[in-house]
Formats: structure tokens, C-alpha cells, sequence
């Protein structure tokens, strides 16, 4: 379940002041350290640090010491990293706290999947509330009001399990906080050291219960001091089937870049597999329509190839059939009553098809509103790359003022599978707006609108990479339309208050959108047609060559609507100094009726 978070508060953190704390620890002398603390005072304390090296077992041991605020509602998290090919179950969990006032006798532990290594995102799982210590030690005290340091033991028998695909080590976030034993008086911190002096993991991150923030003082990153152990043992999937095998026959994926349904819809159950042909090199998005479900994928001889939930990336390493297994959860638990679909995805669709189709306005979901939700859809990119001049999208909104929408683009790198780095912010502006018509949702009528995006200058893009669409100016409800049954990349990427503002994913679903783009011509594209154009953007003329004849040349909006008719080259120009500016798709025929179609941008 995903923590909601009320993003109205954003604290600063609070009694920071200057201070000293003496820790003897696992180095061979002992260092004096500055603490941070709600003190004008010199404070002194002695404190020991733990030092162990143990199988199943991560350590970040102490260095130049800070502290980091965790009483009341803030949450500190601190990353783990799970080996490829691994799963682990954290057992036990070991760190030292300060207290100012009362004794902290339980403490809360949540699990997040990593949001590309910046932070916590969504959580896995649920909270662990009201953990009470199997031990609480005296481990010194702090400072002239003799604060008290405890070393606290958390046993956690209900923990998830944290898996890591077989091809990379997976990073995941542990969240700790603690419930108070006093009223209105309770403050504690967990001793931290600094960053550097532990640079193969992530810094701390920090939530008041609002939103995450990575933890700094003075410039300088922190990282809990902490211990993490468990059991660690070779990736498990569930290999159960007490549903058998459906549908019988091998399944063949077409491999053009849209998800294709295994099972008829709604017809799959959990305990249950599909046998799929994989070819070797390529990668697999392998999901289930329920989002919650434990997906396994194994070879024929029932080996453990990957996991996860709701979907699964994994690229092929050999040549032959696998099994997909979908169960309700990773106890390997199954029904014989909830239908579901099962998908795969393969393969990259070139630039005249990257879109998803309208679902007839049945589906949407929100853009902006009270829930601040950002949208992004992932482009899936060719080797050789494509010119991104703009977007097509559909909106079906019930706003005041809905003629002063603007809208804002933002493109972003792809990084594990989610909207990492920023690549692009493009200026935009209004292209086309045509009103489709209505629909009757929620007791009020919406209209329909289709928006076509102009870029003022293009992106060039030669990875996959995401797009976020953002809206200003528009008062009410406003839904981005959705398509539930065409799915192009990995689904719709979404961020609000219930995920922190962390990118989450739902794949069970896409955006409804077109790109306006080019495929980026080399000389083998040119070889393989035997047709090119340049420039584009084109100013007046463009320059088309062809082995073949060509016989006709029309010009189109994007609406369809014809522009101009049967032009002829001349010296190898197409004259378009008529034109508007804007974007129009151009028809070649070509001796043999071989048809061209390409778009172009006219200044």
C-alpha cells in the first residue's frame, strides 16, 4: 500500500546548532566529531560502534558523525542494495539513537522501491508499525543535560521479501521511525556519519510525512549509521501451478513495440503460466493487467529467470521458450475465480507508429487537480534515432477558462524503467485545438478536445527517453484519455501526493498520443528506400531525391485536409514557400505507385 503524504508541509530541520560528541569506535582512535543539537553549550559523550562482518548483511559504520532528526512524524531512510540474482529477507535491523527526552519503546519500519537512485519511491508492501526493540542498551550519554545514546536491536519476522532481477544488483530504501513515549517532549536522532566516508551507497533521505528531501548539513551528505541482516538465498520465483498451463500453444510475439495479449482478456488465472518464444538479445516486458500480481519468469526447466510485480523487463540470453507465471503474491498464493490478462512486449515501433489510439474517451486520467499529478508516457527509440517536432494528445476536461490552457513539455531520460534526468524542456505553443465532442461523466458534461503540440525547435532523441505534459491556466477537472487496451513502452508513469511526488508505474494502462517526428536518415535508410528529403525544418524549398520516378507530390495537415495538389519538382525543389508555418505530412507516389509519406516543419 502506498503512503499518502500531505504535501501542505515542508519543515526545515529543526534544533540544529552546533555541538561536540566524542565516539569511540571500531577505528583504532577516537575521534572528536561535531553533533548538531538544541545546545550554545560544548557537550561530550562516549559511545560505542558496532563492527561486524556478517554473510546476508550490510553495515555503513561510523566516520565524522552528525545526527538526523527523526522524532514525531519525520521518517529517515537509508538505501540497500540486493545482489543480481538474489533475494533477501531483512530480519534484523541494528542503529544507535540520541534522545533528549523519553525512551523510545516502538518504532516504525516501511520498504520502498528506489527511485533511480534518488530517494524512496513507491512503497513496498505494508508498514511494519509498532516495532518493540529486543533490546534497548545505554550506550552513553550526550552533552552537560546528560542526553542518552541507545544502541536499538529491531527484530522484523514480517518484512518483504527485496529480490533483484538475475542481470543487475537492485537498490531498494528502508524507512525507520519512532512512535514517542511522552507527551508533547519527545525528540529523537539517529546518529549518522558522513557521506563520503560511505560513497557505494545513496545519501540519507528524509519525509516529514510530506514529501521525501535528501538530508544535507552544510553542504554535506549524510548516511545513517545502521545495519541490515537477514537471509539471502538465490533469486526465488513461483513455479506453482495448480492452474495448469493457458493457453496451451506457444505463444509468438510480433515484436513491433505494442503489448500484445497472451490471454484472451480476462481469461488467465494466477497459479498459472503461458509459454512464450523469446529470441536471443531481445528484451521482454512481460505483465499482468492486476498491477499487485507476482509475476515469475522461468526457463523450460523450471529455473528462476526473473521476478517482480505487475510487470517483469528481461532480456533474453538464449534462444528457445520460457514460462510466465502470474500469483497473487510472492507466498506463490493463486486463485480459481480472479481473471486476469497476460501481455508481452517486444521490439521497438518505428516513428510513423508511436502512438496509442483513442479508447473512445472511456478512459482518462488526471492532469494537475488537487492531486497535483504529473503524467508521462515513455518513447521507445530506434537505433538510429528520431526528430521530435511535437505531440498529439486528447483531453477531456470541464474547466473555466479553458481557452487560456498552456501546456509545458518536459522530456526525460529513462532510467530503470521509470523518467530519470531532465534531457529536454522544449518552448510549445497551440498548433491545432479541435473539439471532438462530449462526454457525460460524474453528472456533468466534459468536453473532448484533440491538441496538437508544436516544439519551436526539435529534439533530437537517440535513447528512449520519456515525455511529461503539464498544464497551467485551466480551472477544474482535466483528464489526459487512456487506452487500457493499446499499451506502446511500459504504461503511463505518474507522481502525486500518494507516491511522494516519486515516479511510479501503471502498467496496465497507456496515454493516449501520436508523435509528430522523423525518423534521423543515414545512409542506409537512404540505400534501403532509395528516397530522401532535407532540409527539415524547411524554409522555402525542400530538396527530394529519388531513384525513381516520381510521379505526384500532395501536401496534408495532420488533419487530413488537403494543402496543396500534384506539385512537381523542379531541379529537384519542391517549392512550399506558400505555406503557413507549421507541420504537414507529405505524400509521395512514386513509379510502381510506391507511396512515400513523410512529415515536415515549415518555419
Amino acid at each position: 500500500m502506498v503512503k499518502q503524504r500531505l504535501h501542505f508541509i515542508l519543515l526545515i530541520l529543526p534544533f540544529i546548532l552546533t555541538g561536540q560528541i566524542n565516539l569511540n569506535n571500531a577505528f583504532p582512535e577516537q575521534q572528536t566529531i561535531p553533533f548538531y543539537k538544541s545546545s550554545n553549550y560544548l557537550n561530550e559523550a562516549t559511545s560505542n560502534q558496532y563492527s561486524v562482518n556478517e554473510d546476508c548483511s550490510q553495515e555503513f559504520s561510523a566516520g565524522y558523525h552528525e545526527a538526523i532528526w527523526i522524532g514525531y512524524n519525520w521518517m529517515v531512510a537509508n538505501d540497500i542494495t540486493v545482489d543480481s540474482n538474489t533475494q533477501m529477507t531483512v530480519q534484523k535491523l541494528e542503529f544507535e539513537v540520541i534522545t533528549i527526552e523519553g525512551l523510545p519503546t516502538t518504532f516504525n519500519i516501511d520498504f520502498y522501491y528506489d527511485n533511480s537512485g534518488s530517494g524512496p519511491a513507491s512503497q513496498l508492501g505494508e508498514s511494519l508499525t509498532d516495532i518493540t526493540p529486543v533490546s534497548i542498551t545505554p550506550n552513553g550519554t550526550w552533552g552537560q543535560a546528560g542526553y542518552a545514546i541507545y544502541k536499538v536491536v529491531l527484530e522484523l519476522p514480517n518484512a518483504p521479501v527485496l529480490q533483484a532481477a538475475s542481470t543487475v544488483n537492485k537498490k531498494y530504501w528502508i524507512g525507520i521511525s519512532a512512535a514517542p513515549t511522552t507527551e508533547g517532549s519527545f525528540y529523537i536522532y539517529l546518529a549518522s556519519s558522513l557521506y563520503e566516508q560511505n560513497s557505494v551507497s545513496n545519501p540519507t533521505w528524509i519525509s516529514d510525512s510530506s514529501v521525501w528531501i535528501q538530508y544535507t548539513n552544510a553542504g554535506s551528505k549524510a548516511e545513517g549509521i545502521i545495519k541490515f541482516s537477514g537471509e539471502c538465498e538465490p533469486l526465488q520465483g513461483c513455479t506453482d501451478a495448480p492452474n495448469g498451463q493457458f493457453p496451451s500453444e506457444v505463444f509468438i510475439p510480433d515484436c513491433n513495440g505494442f503489448s500484445q495479449s497472451i490471454t484472451p482478456e480476462n481469461s488467465a488465472l494466477t497459479g498459472q503460466y503461458s509459454e512464450v518464444q523469446v529470441t536471443n538479445g531481445k528484451k521482454y516486458i512481460f505483465s499482468s493487467s492486476e498491477p499487485t500480481d507476482f509475476i515469475t519468469i522461468a526457463s523450460e526447466d523450471g529455473t528462476t529467470l526473473a521476478v517482480g510485480y505487475g510487470f517483469v523487463s528481461w532480456t533474453a540470453n538464449f534462444e528457445g521458450k520460457i514460462k510466465f507465471y502470474t500469483h497473487l503474491d510472492n507466498a506463490c498464493t493463486s486463485s480459481e475465480n480472479e481473471y486476469r490478462e497476460r501481455r508481452v512486449q517486444c521490439g521497438i515501433p518505428d516513428c510513423d507508429h508511436q502512438k496509442v489510439i483513442s479508447h473512445n474517451f472511456q478512459n482518462g486520467s488526471i492532469l494537475g487537480g488537487i492531486m497535483a499529478q504529473d503524467l508521462a508516457f515513455d518513447i521507445p527509440v530506434t537505433e538510429t534515432g528520431f526528430h521530435l517536432f511535437g505531440i498529439e494528445l486528447n483531453l477531456i476536461q470541464n474547466s473555466i477558462n479553458g481557452d487560456n490552457i498552456t501546456f509545458n513539455v518536459n522530456l526525460f531520460n529513462e532510467i530503470n524503467g521509470v523518467p530519470g534526468s531532465s534531457l529536454a524542456s522544449p518552448a510549445v505553443s497551440i498548433y491545432e485545438k479541435e473539439l471532438l465532442g462530449t462526454v457525460f461523466f460524474n453528472s456533468t458534461n466534459f468536453d473532448i478536445y484533440r491538441y496538437v503540440l508544436k516544439f519551436e525547435n526539435s529534439v533530437e532523441l537517440n535513447a528512449d527517453a520519456w515525455a511529461q505534459i503539464g498544464i497551467a491556466g485551466g480551472i477544474g477537472e482535466i483528464y489526459w484519455e487512456s487506452n487500457p487496451n493499446t499499451i506502446l513502452g511500459s504504461g503511463i508513469a505518474l507522481r502525486n501526493l500518494g507516491t511522494g511526488f516519486n515516479w511510479a508505474i501503471n502498467p496496465a494502462s497507456d496515454l493516449v498520443y501520436s508523435l509528430i517526428c522523423e525518423e534521423t536518415l543515414d545512409v542506409k535508410n537512404n540505400d534501403l528506400f532509395a528516397f530522401s528529403y532535407y532540409p527539415n525544418p524547411v524554409n522555402d524549398k525542400l530538396i527530394i531525391t529519388s531513384e525513381k520516378q516520381i510521379n505526384t507530390i500532395d501536401v496534408y495537415t495532420l488533419s487530413g485536409q488537403s494543402v496543396l495538389n500534384n506539385l512537381k519538382l523542379i531541379n529537384g525543389e519542391l517549392n512550399l514557400q506558400t505555406l503557413a508555418s507549421g507541420i504537414y505530412l507529405c505524400r509521395v507516389e512514386l513509379e510502381g505507385r510506391q507511396i512515400e509519406t513523410f512529415k515536415i516543419l515549415k518555419k
